[in-house]
């Protein structure tokens, strides 16, 4: 799991985007996402796409069974986590999410992105512990407080 930061902070910082970046400092294997809205207002993401890329230049959007751009269900409140499995694992270094609608209140978002370093497969198989990070609005998240810790 990768803990990030408020989509609703970058959006008020960042009004021109509809999508929130993550770097994660080296190619990951991800899986999956979890979603849930913001926690201080009443907002939150109802549907969403999610891209991804090697070189953060060039982005690809994650597909589903069918093949095509998947957009993934989010969440119907601020509190309760949504889950949602990728439909095959995607090797990403630079992640985004992608707001293609949100609540009545606008978009808000808490958002943790499933999957394993491939150092730690490499290495080890147990977790490490959960940073603590005081979410600030920036474009990009700095790699080395967001590590992988789980496979």
């Amino acid at each position: 799991m990768i803990k990030t930061k408020l989509l609703d902070d970058f959006l008020r910082d960042n009004a021109d985007k509809n999508w929130i970046q993550v770097d994660l400092g080296s190619p990951q294997t991800l899986s999956g996402i979890l979603t849930q809205g913001s926690p201080r207002e009443e907002r939150w993401l109802t549907n969403y796409a999610v891209s991804y890329s090697l070189d953060g230049r060039e982005f690809s959007l994650v597909k589903g069974d069918d093949g095509k751009a998947a957009m993934f269900i989010g969440n119907v409140d601020q509190n309760s986590v949504v889950k949602n499995m990728f439909a095959s694992q995607i090797l990403a270094r630079y992640v985004r999410i992608v707001v293609i609608e949100s609540s009545p209140g606008g978009s808000g978002l808490r958002f943790n992105l499933l999957g394993c370093s491939l150092e730690s497969i490499k290495t080890t198989t147990e977790a490490a512990p959960i940073p603590t990070v005081t979410p600030r609005p920036v474009s990009t998240i700095e790699p080395s407080k967001f590590p992988l810790i789980y496979c």
